[in-house]
Protein backbone atom coordinates (compact mmCIF):
# COMPACT_ATOMS: atom_id res chain seq x y z
CA UNK A 1 0.00 0.00 0.00
CA UNK A 2 1.39 3.14 -0.93
CA UNK A 3 0.31 5.08 2.03
CA UNK A 4 1.35 2.33 4.80
CA UNK A 5 3.86 3.88 7.57
CA UNK A 6 4.45 0.45 8.89
CA UNK A 7 8.62 0.62 7.29
CA UNK A 8 8.66 3.93 8.74
CA UNK A 9 7.45 2.99 12.30
CA UNK A 10 10.08 -0.56 11.77
CA UNK A 11 12.60 1.77 11.11
CA UNK A 12 11.87 4.35 13.55
CA UNK A 13 11.90 1.48 16.14
CA UNK A 14 15.28 -0.52 15.07
CA UNK A 15 16.66 3.32 16.41
CA UNK A 16 15.72 2.48 19.41
CA UNK A 17 18.96 0.79 20.33
CA UNK A 18 21.81 0.59 22.65
CA UNK A 19 24.50 1.36 21.32
CA UNK A 20 27.15 -0.61 23.17
CA UNK A 21 25.07 -4.09 22.15
CA UNK A 22 23.42 -3.05 19.16
CA UNK A 23 19.72 -4.44 21.03
CA UNK A 24 16.43 -2.65 21.55
CA UNK A 25 16.98 -0.43 24.53
CA UNK A 26 14.14 -1.27 27.09
CA UNK A 27 15.15 2.13 28.46
CA UNK A 28 14.16 3.93 24.75
CA UNK A 29 10.73 2.06 25.02
CA UNK A 30 9.86 2.93 28.77
CA UNK A 31 11.20 6.48 27.81
CA UNK A 32 9.33 7.13 24.46
CA UNK A 33 6.48 5.14 24.42
CA UNK A 34 5.44 4.91 28.54
CA UNK A 35 6.57 7.59 30.00
CA UNK A 36 4.31 10.06 27.79
CA UNK A 37 1.57 8.61 29.76
CA UNK A 38 2.17 9.77 33.22
CA UNK A 39 1.23 13.16 32.17
CA UNK A 40 -1.73 12.18 30.10
CA UNK A 41 -3.15 10.34 33.01
CA UNK A 42 -2.21 13.05 35.40
CA UNK A 43 -4.18 15.10 32.96
CA UNK A 44 -7.20 12.35 32.96
CA UNK A 45 -7.21 12.89 36.62
CA UNK A 46 -7.85 16.73 36.91
CA UNK A 47 -10.18 16.25 33.59
CA UNK A 48 -9.81 19.86 32.77
CA UNK A 49 -12.10 21.57 30.70
CA UNK A 50 -11.02 21.57 26.80
CA UNK A 51 -11.92 24.65 24.87
CA UNK A 52 -11.78 24.02 20.80
CA UNK A 53 -8.53 26.71 21.03
CA UNK A 54 -6.63 23.64 22.15
CA UNK A 55 -7.00 21.70 19.24
CA UNK A 56 -6.54 24.44 16.94
CA UNK A 57 -3.48 25.35 18.93
CA UNK A 58 -2.43 21.82 19.15
CA UNK A 59 -2.88 21.40 14.85
CA UNK A 60 -1.05 24.46 14.38
CA UNK A 61 1.80 23.24 16.42
CA UNK A 62 1.82 19.71 14.69
CA UNK A 63 1.92 21.32 11.54
CA UNK A 64 4.42 23.49 12.09
CA UNK A 65 7.19 21.04 13.22
CA UNK A 66 5.94 18.93 10.49
CA UNK A 67 6.72 21.33 8.09
CA UNK A 68 9.92 21.87 9.58
CA UNK A 69 10.46 18.24 9.65
CA UNK A 70 9.87 17.82 6.12
CA UNK A 71 12.61 20.41 5.15
CA UNK A 72 15.33 18.91 7.53
CA UNK A 73 15.04 15.93 5.42
CA UNK A 74 16.11 17.89 2.11
CA UNK A 75 19.35 18.94 4.41
CA UNK A 76 19.34 15.22 5.36
CA UNK A 77 19.38 13.97 1.77
CA UNK A 78 21.99 16.44 0.81
CA UNK A 79 24.48 15.03 3.30
CA UNK A 80 23.84 11.74 2.45
CA UNK A 81 24.59 12.35 -1.14
CA UNK A 82 27.46 14.78 -0.42
CA UNK A 83 30.20 13.23 -2.21
CA UNK A 84 33.03 11.81 0.70
CA UNK A 85 36.72 13.78 0.74
CA UNK A 86 39.46 11.88 -0.79
CA UNK A 87 42.92 11.58 -0.23
CA UNK A 88 46.11 10.50 -2.00
CA UNK A 89 46.73 8.49 0.75
CA UNK A 90 44.98 4.54 0.78
CA UNK A 91 45.15 4.77 4.38
CA UNK A 92 43.37 8.09 4.98
CA UNK A 93 41.24 7.50 2.23
CA UNK A 94 39.70 4.59 4.18
CA UNK A 95 39.85 6.31 6.90
CA UNK A 96 37.20 9.10 4.97
CA UNK A 97 35.70 6.22 3.89
CA UNK A 98 34.80 4.51 6.91
CA UNK A 99 33.79 7.89 8.64
CA UNK A 100 31.58 8.42 5.24
CA UNK A 101 30.08 4.94 6.14
CA UNK A 102 29.16 5.67 10.17
CA UNK A 103 27.80 9.22 8.83
CA UNK A 104 25.68 7.65 6.44
CA UNK A 105 24.18 5.20 9.00
CA UNK A 106 23.80 7.75 11.54
CA UNK A 107 22.28 10.31 8.94
CA UNK A 108 19.97 7.38 8.26
CA UNK A 109 18.79 6.82 11.92
CA UNK A 110 18.27 10.70 12.28
CA UNK A 111 15.59 10.08 8.80
CA UNK A 112 14.02 7.34 9.57
CA UNK A 113 12.84 9.32 13.01
CA UNK A 114 12.39 12.46 11.38
CA UNK A 115 9.91 10.19 9.27
CA UNK A 116 8.28 8.76 12.24
CA UNK A 117 7.85 11.97 13.66
CA UNK A 118 6.19 13.46 10.32
CA UNK A 119 3.90 10.47 9.87
CA UNK A 120 2.84 10.74 13.93
CA UNK A 121 2.28 14.68 13.42
CA UNK A 122 0.15 14.14 10.18
CA UNK A 123 -1.95 11.52 12.02
CA UNK A 124 -2.24 13.17 14.63
CA UNK A 125 -3.04 16.28 13.01
CA UNK A 126 -6.02 15.02 11.10
CA UNK A 127 -6.93 13.35 14.04
CA UNK A 128 -7.50 16.65 16.12
CA UNK A 129 -9.57 17.97 13.31
CA UNK A 130 -11.92 15.16 14.18
CA UNK A 131 -11.76 16.09 17.21
CA UNK A 132 -12.89 19.45 16.33
CA UNK A 133 -15.84 18.27 14.47
CA UNK A 134 -16.54 14.74 16.71
CA UNK A 135 -16.64 15.56 20.27
CA UNK A 136 -16.24 12.32 22.32
CA UNK A 137 -14.82 12.52 25.87
CA UNK A 138 -12.95 16.00 26.31
CA UNK A 139 -11.07 14.70 29.28
CA UNK A 140 -9.77 11.43 27.33
CA UNK A 141 -9.47 13.26 24.11
CA UNK A 142 -7.68 15.65 26.24
CA UNK A 143 -5.19 12.42 27.91
CA UNK A 144 -4.62 11.65 24.04
CA UNK A 145 -3.21 14.68 22.68
CA UNK A 146 -0.76 15.08 25.50
CA UNK A 147 0.33 11.48 25.38
CA UNK A 148 1.38 12.55 21.75
CA UNK A 149 2.51 15.79 22.12
CA UNK A 150 4.93 14.66 25.01
CA UNK A 151 5.70 11.31 22.91
CA UNK A 152 6.77 14.03 19.76
CA UNK A 153 8.55 16.21 22.17
CA UNK A 154 10.71 13.51 23.63
CA UNK A 155 11.11 11.99 19.79
CA UNK A 156 11.95 15.52 18.74
CA UNK A 157 14.44 15.99 21.08
CA UNK A 158 16.14 12.61 20.23
CA UNK A 159 16.83 13.74 16.84
CA UNK A 160 17.46 17.26 17.87
CA UNK A 161 20.75 15.38 19.74
CA UNK A 162 21.39 13.23 17.14
CA UNK A 163 21.71 16.46 14.84
CA UNK A 164 23.76 18.28 17.33
CA UNK A 165 25.91 14.91 17.86
CA UNK A 166 26.71 14.51 13.74
CA UNK A 167 26.87 18.42 13.18
CA UNK A 168 29.76 18.70 16.64
CA UNK A 169 31.84 15.95 14.81
CA UNK A 170 31.30 17.60 11.17
CA UNK A 171 33.09 20.88 12.24
CA UNK A 172 35.60 19.26 14.36
CA UNK A 173 36.39 17.73 11.16
CA UNK A 174 36.30 20.81 9.04
CA UNK A 175 39.06 22.02 11.71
Amino acid sequence: MKFSIRQIVADHYATLKDASTNRISLDDIVWFFFSPALPAIAVAYVKPTIEDVFYTTFIAALSVFSALLVSSQFSIFALITKPRRRSDDDIIDEELRDEKTREISALKEVNATISYLIAIGSISLVCGLFLLIIEFDRVLEAAICVYVAVHFLLTLLMVVKRIHILLSRNALDQS
